[in-house]
């Protein structure tokens, strides 16, 4: 009876062993698959403050080629094109600029983010896989490991079948919480240099506030 067992729970626990995957394996491969640039996606921006109960979210488009990125929503723009950054405020008509950081913030490219600081974390062994909205994702849960980093962690949620981003949460050890949820993902596009610069034109009323 004993032996009998153990032979069902092994058959029980085969497919989740069938399924494991290795960490490294995982990583490596998304950021070999967003390494494919210019990428596309379509995704909703959600920011929760926990200390004082604050919960905001909006929508919006990306635009992401290696050091250049384009990130547009009904509140704000920001292009970058390796050099400058803009950040247009849609309500005031304003437009600050600022010089192209080496390191991005994973409000501004996340995909750019995770690949600069893949080395950066530590995690557990294999990755979860689950079922969300009925399609089947790859999970992370990866933690910094530098102690003074701003966040506790950050979990990345893929595809299980393309490995395109389907999720990335950003916890900051204040209690904020940053989360992209993305809809729709483009990696078979072409991009000008042009589509990463400010469009002057467009706003010819705009304040220009030069902080570079």
């Amino acid at each position: 009876m004993r032996r009998k067992t153990t032979y069902l729970l092994l058959l029980l626990l085969l497919p989740l062993c069938l399924h494991a995957q290795d960490s490294k394996t995982f990583l490596q491969t998304f950021v070999q698959k967003m390494s494919a640039q210019p990428v596309q996606f379509t995704f909703s921006f959600e920011y929760e403050n926990l200390a004082q109960q604050i919960k905001e979210s909006y929508e919006g488009t990306a635009l992401c080629n290696s050091k250049q990125f384009r990130v547009l929503t009904a509140k704000v723009e920001v292009y970058c094109d390796g050099t400058t950054k803009w950040v247009y405020n849609v309500d005031v008509d304003e437009v600050m600029l600022f010089p192209a950081s080496e390191a991005y913030d994973i409000t501004d490219n996340p995909l750019l983010y995770i690949q600069q600081h893949v080395d950066d974390f530590k995690y557990k062994p294999t990755v979860q896989r689950k079922v969300e909205k009925g399609k089947s994702v790859l999970q992370l849960d990866m933690f910094p490991k530098d102690k003074n980093a701003a966040y506790i962690s950050i979990g990345l949620t893929v595809d299980a079948a393309t490995y395109y981003p389907v999720a990335i949460r950003y916890n900051l050890k204040d209690g904020q919480r940053y989360t992209v949820n993305v809809s729709a993902f483009d990696d078979k596009l072409a991009a000008k240099n042009s589509a990463f610069s400010f469009p002057k034109h467009k706003y010819p009323t705009a304040e220009v506030v030069d902080l570079r």
